[in-house]
């Protein structure tokens, strides 16, 4: 197998994710952390940026849309780079799941949207073993059938 090295590549990093501090102390939670670590990130190659929005104490705000507004400002308007939002669990309403996508997307604030198809199981660790418990991260085709319009 050969590799061609002249084929384009586009590396999508997503910088927070739900993590918390207790599980990464590293892990950016405010805005300005979250633009300063994406901005490594593109320095290093990526093109693409997911982030998942934060209060300013760094809490989840993932369907938020002022959340990620001053970052995407920053990061698309600044440094050009592709940036989406991530979405919040299936709540059997995909209007209010998608809210705050349609929201920035209505200020020029995305270039992507977030969809992930199927269910996913999720089990976070703790003291490097696995939890006793996780739960179905849950993503309905009516989900689906909204966030392609």
């Amino acid at each position: 197998m050969s590799i061609v090295h002249d084929s384009p590549l586009i590396i999508e990093v997503a910088v927070n994710g739900a993590t918390r501090r207790e599980e990464h102390p590293a892990v950016p939670l405010s805005s300005a952390e979250i633009v300063a670590q994406a901005r490594e990130c593109a320095a290093a190659g990526a093109a693409v940026i997911h982030a998942h929005g934060r209060t300013a104490d760094g809490g989840w705000a993932f369907g938020d849309a002022a959340a990620y507004r001053a970052v995407f400002a920053e990061l698309r308007g600044k440094d050009g780079l592709v940036v989406y939002p991530t979405m919040l669990g299936t709540t059997g309403d995909p209007a209010a799941r998608f809210a705050h996508v349609e929201a920035l997307g209505g200020e020029q604030l995305l270039d992507w949207a977030p969809v992930d198809c199927g269910t996913t199981y999720l089990i976070g660790t703790r003291n490097v073993r696995l939890a006793e418990s996780g739960f179905a991260y849950q993503n309905p085709v009516e989900d689906n059938r909204h966030a392609h319009g």
